[in-house]
């Protein structure tokens, strides 16, 4: 991604209108956070970086693309996402997300729950310094589909790491395996493969799929695996992911046309 395309990505979180759900007060709430920040691919003098740390951190996403670290350096800008823990029985541990969970009763408002999230889940402050909010997507319903109940609704946040050093990352292991900064120029190739998210799910013999192992849904390989498992970026964060970067938007489930389309050379399994 160019700094011209972060203009962009600037500009239309700033002019997006949200329109807010309105539920029944006993459904929760639940709040992510999309994070970016820019990658020079000179290695950033630590001594210079903690000086500019000290002086002044930009207030604003313009303020920061003329900051000299970003402005007079070539790089990338990078996401980052969440690799859950993995539970038996859980049909969606161990898939791709923001960080980010539910509102608690000492949550005053949204962005108070997103920051307290972030901060239990990777170690990350967004309330310092050193992040600023760029926006937030639209509310999404999470339902129940058999029992066509709302269940939850979710609050996607964006932020902008404005320090050219990322905090050093706290894992909360019982929440989360592992962390992936995926650079936003590989998201913006729209490498989109038919995959089957629950071809490696263990589940119980009274448990139900919640849907047939036949469904093929959109989904964007990472580059990085670990234990010869590649991870995928797919469903309502695929959506989020290409609502922030101005992508078409994929649909969860792919239809036969879409199938024959990325060809089932591409199928991923993993």
């Amino acid at each position: 991604m160019s700094k011209q395309d972060l203009k962009f990505v600037f500009h239309q979180l700033a002019n997006n209108e949200i329109s807010s759900i309105m539920t029944m007060s006993n459904v929760r709430r639940a709040c992510v956070a999309a994070i970016i920040r820019w990658k020079p691919y000179m290695k950033v003098n630590s001594f210079a970086a903690k000086q500019q740390q000290q002086q002044q951190l930009a207030g604003s996403p313009m303020e920061f693309l003329n900051q000299p670290w970003v402005n007079d350096t070539q790089g990338e800008a990078e996401m980052l996402f969440i690799q859950r823990a993995l539970h038996p029985g859980d049909f969606w541990s161990g898939h791709i997300a923001f960080p980010g969970g539910k509102n608690e009763p000492l949550d005053k408002s949204n962005i108070d729950t997103v920051i307290r999230e972030c901060k239990e889940e990777i170690g990350i402050d967004l309330s310092s310094k050193e992040f600023i909010p760029l926006g937030t997507l639209e509310h999404r319903e999470i339902k129940n589909i058999k029992l066509n109940k709302v269940m939850m609704v979710l609050i996607p946040h964006v932020f902008l790491q404005v320090s050219p050093i990322t905090p050093p990352l706290t894992i909360q292991e019982s929440e989360v395996a592992e962390i992936h900064w995926i650079p936003v120029k590989y998201l913006l190739k729209e490498p989109i493969v038919a995959y089957n998210p629950l071809g490696n799910t263990v589940v119980a013999p009274e448990m139900h799929l919640p849907w047939p192992e036949s469904v093929r849904v959109a989904a964007i390989p990472f580059l990085n695996t670990k234990n010869n498992k590649i991870p995928h970026l797919w469903g309502m964060t695929l959506r989020m992911t290409q609502e922030i970067l101005g992508m078409a938007l994929s649909r969860t489930i792919m239809s036969d046309e879409e199938l024959e389309k990325y060809g089932k050379n591409k199928e991923s399994k993993l």
